[in-house]
């Protein structure tokens, strides 16, 4: 009898295999260092994404423009402005609504490479007018007329500073229409329209 109870391992051997098998044992990736620092980077990934959804940046809208000067109300001095043209085919009028006076805008001048400077808006014309009738409005030689080619809206900037040597040099002008999120420019939209 005793012999049919026998098995052919020892009870020690048994016993110990019994025992490893009940360890968990974790690998070394998952050790608790390994894992913190995972939990960080998911963190900071989280973060940056929620960043890039709710930091908006400006899109602009290119557009061209010319130097004009005009008298003063008191009609003792004068000042300098420009006259900038958006083609209705680059902005809508809802685009402009958010465009107020006192704005910056950007400008440069096209034949120069003088650097960015700033203009700030004193009017913004919401409905677009047919090339004619802005020469005519404006009283725009046919030189400053070649710049408009197509329905635009009008918008004028008084510049800083004395540009009156330079009225009827044109203009290359960045005006802010709109803002977006950082996330949707991953998607590769230009941020400059009308170029």
């Amino acid at each position: 009898m005793d012999g049919s109870k026998r098995t052919i391992f020892r009870h020690e051997a048994l016993e110990f295999y019994l025992q490893n098998k009940e360890q968990t044992i974790l690998p070394r990736v998952v050790a608790p260092p390994v894992l913190l620092m995972l939990w960080l980077l998911a963190a900071l990934a989280v973060l940056a994404m929620g960043g890039a959804c709710l930091y908006r940046v400006p899109v602009y809208a290119a557009g061209v423009g010319v130097i004009t000067q005009h008298p003063n109300q008191t009609g003792s001095s004068s000042y300098t402005q420009a006259l900038v043209f958006l083609p209705l085919d680059v902005v809508r009028a809802s685009q402009l609504r958010s465009l107020h006076v006192g704005s910056q805008v950007h400008w440069r001048l096209a034949t120069a490479d003088q650097g960015t400077l700033k203009a700030v808006v004193g009017r913004v014309e919401l409905s677009a007018l047919a090339p004619e009738e802005i020469q005519q409005r404006y009283a725009l030689d046919d030189h400053a007329a070649q710049l408009i080619v197509a329905p635009s809206f009008v918008i004028q900037l008084q510049l800083e500073g004395d540009w009156r040597r330079y009225a009827g040099s044109r203009l290359q002008v960045q005006v802010p229409i709109d803002t977006q999120s950082v996330i949707s420019l991953l998607s590769g939209s230009n941020m400059v329209r009308g170029e």
